[in-house]
C-alpha cells in the first residue's frame, strides 16, 4: 500500500500545504490529494502552485465535478497542469454534494450518467480529437484543444497535453458508482472515515464492474481519505479526529441508498448513530463528538498514539487498499507525515 496526503479547502493555507508537501515528498509519500470542497479554497489554484514547488509527487483533485466545471474545461485545466508537473496530475472526478450545487443555482441530475459521459469527453480531448458528442447529460461540439489557426499561422507550436491519457479517478460511495469505477476508471477514491469494512465492500463492487468490461480488479487502483492523527498521547489523537467522525456517520452518506449507508458505518447500525445525528442536529459538533467512543474512531479513522496508527493502516492493507491518503486532523501535520512514513519504512524492512 501506498502513502498519499490530503487536505481540503481549510483550514491550512496554501503556503503551508506547499511546505507539507515538500515535507512529504521527501518521505517518500506517493501523491498529494487536493479536494474543492465549497466554499473554501479552490483545488485547481492550490495544486498549480504545488506543480511548481515539488518535482515527483503526484498530484490529484479530491475531487473536480462536471457540474460547475464543464467536461471541457476539466480537459483543459488537466492538460495545462500535466504540462505544469511534467506529467504528474491524476484526474479525482466526483459528482460533488447535492446541496452545494444547488446553491449555487445549477441542477444536479443524473450523477452517474454525467460522470459516465464526461469520462468519455475528458478522454477524447485529451487525446487531442476533434470532439462532438451528444450525451444525454453532456454535450459538446466540434472541440479540440491546442487549436489557435492565427498563431499556428505564425509558426507557433498549438497547445498539445503533454500524456494523452491522464489517470482517472472516481469517487465513489454507492454501489453503481463503485461498479462504474471499475469499468471505466484508473481508479476509485473512497470517502473520508471510510472503515476497512467498507473498503471491503467497495472492492466487491468495483470488481463487479471491472468484470462487466472484461477487466480485472488489478486494473483499477483502489485508494481512499484516511482521517488520521498521531500523538503520544493516544486519546488527544483520538479527540482530534471525533467532530469528524460524528460529521460523517450522521450525515455523510445521508444521500445514498439504503445499503451503502447500511455498509458505510459497520459494524455499527442505525440504532447507534442516530443519537449523536440527534445530538448534532440540537446541540452542534463539539456535543455531537462527545458521543464518539473510542471504537468508533478505530473503526473510521487512524488516530492514537503511533504504534496504534500503524496497525490501523496495516488493517487497511489487508482489507484491499492500495493507497492511504492520510488527512491530518491534528496541528502537528509533520508529526502525521512522520509517523506515516515509518508505515513505509516498516514496509520496506519487511
Amino acid at each position: 500500500m501506498e502513502i498519499g496526503l490530503s487536505f481540503t479547502g481549510a483550514p491550512h493555507t496554501v503556503a503551508e500545504k506547499i511546505i507539507y508537501a515538500k515535507y512529504a515528498e521527501e518521505k517518500g509519500f506517493h501523491s498529494i490529494w487536493i479536494a474543492e470542497d465549497y466554499f473554501l479554497r479552490d483545488a485547481i489554484s492550490t495544486i498549480g502552485s504545488l506543480a511548481v514547488t515539488t518535482s515527483r509527487l503526484k498530484l490529484a483533485t479530491s475531487v473536480v465535478n462536471p457540474y460547475t466545471r464543464h467536461p471541457a474545461l476539466i480537459a483543459m485545466t488537466i492538460a495545462t497542469l500535466d504540462e505544469l508537473s511534467n506529467g504528474r496530475i491524476i484526474l479525482g472526478l466526483g459528482a460533488a454534494d447535492k446541496h452545494h450545487i444547488e446553491q449555487m443555482g445549477l441542477k444536479y441530475e443524473s450523477p452517474i450518467t454525467k460522470i459516465r459521459e464526461s469520462i468519455e469527453v475528458i478522454r477524447k480531448l485529451l487525446s487531442g480529437e476533434i470532439t462532438s458528442y451528444q450525451g444525454s447529460a453532456v454535450k459538446v461540439n466540434n472541440i479540440q484543444l491546442g487549436s489557435i489557426p492565427i498563431f499556428e499561422s505564425f509558426g507557433f507550436d498549438r497547445f498539445r497535453p503533454v500524456r494523452t491519457k491522464v489517470p482517472i479517478y472516481i469517487a465513489a460511495i454507492g454501489p453503481k458508482m463503485l461498479e462504474l469505477g471499475g469499468e471505466l476508471a484508473d481508479g476509485v477514491i473512497l470517502p473520508v472515515c471510510c472503515s476497512p469494512h467498507f473498503v471491503k465492500y467497495a472492492i466487491e463492487n468495483v470488481k463487479r464492474g471491472a468484470e462487466k468490461a472484461g477487466r480485472s480488479l488489478d486494473d483499477v487502483d483502489i485508494s481512499a481519505l484516511i482521517a488520521f492523527a498521531a500523538a503520544s498521547d493516544s486519546k488527544q489523537a483520538k479527540d482530534e479526529v471525533k467532530g469528524l467522525v460524528a460529521a460523517l456517520v450522521s450525515f455523510g452518506t445521508s444521500s445514498l441508498s439504503n445499503e451503502a449507508n447500511k455498509r458505510f458505518i459497520e459494524p455499527f447500525c442505525e440504532e447507534d448513530v442516530k443519537p449523536i445525528r440527534e445530538i448534532l442536529n440540537k446541540k452542534g459538533l463539539l456535543e455531537a463528538a462527545k458521543c464518539i467512543s473510542d471504537e468508533m474512531v478505530d473503526n473510521f479513522a487512524v488516530a492514537g498514539s503511533p504504534d496504534e496508527c500503524l496497525n490501523r493502516l496495516c488493517a487497511y492493507e489487508a482489507a484491499g487498499l492500495k493507497l492511504a491518503c492520510i488527512f491530518p486532523m491534528g496541528k502537528d501535520v509533520n508529526f502525521a507525515i512522520d509517523v506515516a512514513a515509518s508505515y513505509l519504512s516498516r514496509k520496506a524492512w519487511s
